[in-house]
């Protein structure tokens, strides 16, 4: 770690203590690691290694001002060690001194260029700083040195992920799935990542892998069931591919409604200059739109039913303990019960939240059971009943905006055909902007209604206390 060096005398001795001071270090014995060291220093008060073990320990609490200390102490003697430019690289980190960090590494690297944790600690700095390019830079040479380096493959993903590379992402993912054969995470990432570029059957086979290594990992599970969800669905079933188009076109999603606007505004002009142009260009921009449409309402959908999905699992397993005869059953805390209405509320699951909450409103202790009853009578109101029918179509807030869109670019172009007059054009699209508006209104009613209700619950819970005390007395 620390080169002997000829001006200390009992280098060996000092290097043994500080090995040992080491060892109860990792086993998280500070005090007797300290010790140790202190006995290092009382042979030599200018040797770098106890010092640097004094900061690494120091550091490791939270004792930043006694950290700088010793770290600047066995930089004085040690300048170039690798072992200490690191701990002062953490010193500053922990002081937010990202630039002074960053000179110190390169520094580092300059006189230790084979030190590959210098190279990973630079990419760290890079990627925290958002510089991606010199992030992917510095963790590319630090697979170089190390290709097992778990860190340094962390921050090439996660950089390749910021610059949307996904051919480098996807091969950094397989190189790490082939390193970590065994890493139910690395497999889960790759999966996550072969799915959105269309292989939805090697995903599955690399899912079926890491739920055999990690059968309990709730990222296995949530990843397997996203992927059988959105190849189950025929309509979600190309979605992952056409993302990925979209992502790649330039300016993303954006871009492409941007371009599907500038390519719409000379529609009627075109065709009112040459009639035959019609089938084609309406033909091109119908297909631009639907693509758009897709890519937009597509997510919105996909995760509607993956809400609905977890919403139906926790219904099922707080109705089967409220349903248990009652000797066995378990008693049911309001907040996971509240927790189980929201998934509902949030998957649109309006009837099976009334049969979980007329269960509870028989099952439960007061007061809870009064509150419970009260809410299910609010959501039974043919009021509520009627605005749920608006909620019957997943992303349709999301639909209603690219109407909106659609209607207000198109307007000035078709202005001169009849019956498509601008104002009444703009006047469709601000109608269905105030519609989305309503849409999230009527969405969020049911959530604010069950918040109002565990706020009643907690209050007349702190009450009953004060009641039984009264009684007493």
């Amino acid at each position: 770690m620390f080169e002997d060096d000829d001006e200390h005398d009992g280098t060996d001795e000092i290097d043994a203590l500080c090995r040992e001071a080491l060892a109860r270090f990792e086993d998280s014995d500070f005090e007797s690691a300290r010790e140790r060291a202190m006995e290092a220093i009382q042979l030599d008060d200018e040797h770098p290694f106890p010092m640097f073990v004094l900061g690494l320990i120091a550091e490791h609490q939270g004792d930043i001002p006694s950290a700088r200390a010793m770290s600047e102490l066995a930089l004085q003697s040690a300048a170039t060690n690798p072992d200490a430019i690191s701990l002062r690289v953490q010193v500053h980190l922990h002081e937010h001194e990202f630039e002074e960090a960053e000179a110190l590494l390169r520094f580092g690297i300059a006189h230790n260029p084979d030190d590959a944790e210098l190279h990973e600690g630079l990419a760290r700095i890079a990627l925290a700083q958002g510089h991606f390019d010199d992030a992917r830079s510095a963790a590319s040479a630090a697979l170089r040195l190390d290709p097992g380096s778990a860190g340094a493959l962390g921050v090439r993903i996660a950089a390749n992920e910021q610059l949307a590379d996904r051919s480098e992402l996807l091969a950094v993912l397989r190189q790490t799935a082939q390193m970590f054969p065994d890493d139910p995470h690395a497999l889960v990432e790759l999966a996550a990542a072969e799915a959105e570029n269309g292989s939805v059957d090697r995903a599955r086979r690399l899912l079926a892998r890491a739920h055999r290594i990690a059968p309990h990992d709730a990222r296995v599970a949530e990843v397997r069931v996203m992927v059988e969800t959105i190849h189950e669905h025929p309509l979600l079933r190309h979605l992952p591919a056409v993302l990925r188009w979209v992502r790649d076109f330039p300016g993303s999603i954006v871009g492409l409604i941007m371009g599907l606007a500038i390519a719409s505004l000379p529609l009627a002009l075109v065709v009112e200059q040459h009639p035959l142009t019609l089938p084609p260009i309406a033909l091109l921009l119908s297909a631009w739109s639907l693509v758009a449409l897709y890519a937009w309402v597509g997510p919105a959908v996909a995760m509607h039913r993956l809400n609905m999905i977890a919403a139906e699992r926790a219904a099922d397993a707080l109705m089967e303990q409220l349903t248990t005869p009652g000797a066995l059953r378990v008693n049911i805390d309001e907040d996971s019960l509240a927790d189980a209405l929201s998934l509902l509320f949030g998957a649109r699951r309006y009837r099976q939240a009334r049969e979980l909450l007329g269960c509870a409103a028989r099952e439960c202790d007061m007061p809870a059971r009064g509150e419970f009853a009260n809410l299910l009578r609010r959501l039974g109101a043919l009021r509520w009943r009627a605005a749920q029918w608006l909620l019957l179509v997943p992303g349709e807030r999301r639909l209603l905006v690219a109407l909106a869109l659609l209607l207000g670019v198109t307007a000035p172009a078709l202005d001169p055909l009849p019956y498509l007059t601008a104002p009444w054009l703009w006047a469709g699209a601000l109608a269905s902007i105030a519609l989305a508006g309503l849409l999230l209104i009527i969405e969020q009613r049911p959530h604010t209604m069950l918040e109002q209700t565990m706020q009643t619950i907690e209050a007349l819970a702190d009450e009953q206390p004060d009641a039984s005390d009264a009684a007493a007395a």
